[in-house]
């Protein structure tokens, strides 16, 4: 499939129309199209980085049947989060997700890249850092570890944060041309690589 028939299926699954520009283009859903996006695209295998309580991970397994899903996230104590609350996230996480093929690496999202293949994976869905550094530093990670044609996408872009500035930066820096966003409050957004 090549990347016109993948913006074909985007603009079908998102309602939308195609139009190249150095701003995403927003489309009319939310990210709980992107099971459905992934699994029309014969996506089998994706990480997830940042799984917090494994909600998101759940809806991509339940949505895509057979998929080989890896879970990143450190659990690890941050903010207003103690470590003991962490630990409690995990194991929602482990048992949300014991039906379906997970694999949880319990590591920060960039120290655990460089224990997979460059272009392992399908897909990746980044929600783990929102600092400037972090996002980038995952953004330029992990999309080595996504094949060519594959989806890279990202939560929490506002307009305003270090989310939005990194990742702006990153698709200016490749040359991405056709990107899009979420309408919705926290949106993301994604671009075939």
């Amino acid at each position: 499939m090549d990347k016109d028939e993948k913006h074909a299926i985007i603009y079908e699954v998102f309602g939308t129309r195609p139009y190249r520009s150095s701003m995403p283009f927003i489309v009319r859903k939310g990210r709980d199209r992107f099971g459905e996006l992934f699994r029309r695209l014969s996506f089998t295998k994706g990480a997830e980085l940042g799984v917090h309580k494994g909600l998101f991970s759940k809806e991509l397994c339940k949505a895509i049947p057979g998929i080989d899903l890896t879970c990143v996230d450190a659990w690890k104590r941050y903010g207003g989060f103690s470590q003991e609350r962490m630990d409690v996230y995990y194991g929602m996480a482990q048992e949300a997700l014991a039906p379906y093929k997970a694999t949880f690496v319990r590591k920060k999202t960039f120290d655990a890249a460089g224990d997979f293949r460059d272009g392992e994976f399908d897909f990746i869905y980044i929600d783990a850092g929102h600092t400037f550094d972090e996002c980038a530093l995952d953004l330029i990670l992990w999309s080595r570890k996504v094949k060519r044609g594959g989806i890279i996408a990202l939560h929490d872009f506002h307009l305003t944060g270090d989310v939005a500035t990194a990742v702006e930066a990153y698709v200016r820096g490749h040359s991405v041309e056709m990107w899009f966003k979420t309408m919705e409050k926290h949106p993301s957004v994604f671009w075939v690589h």
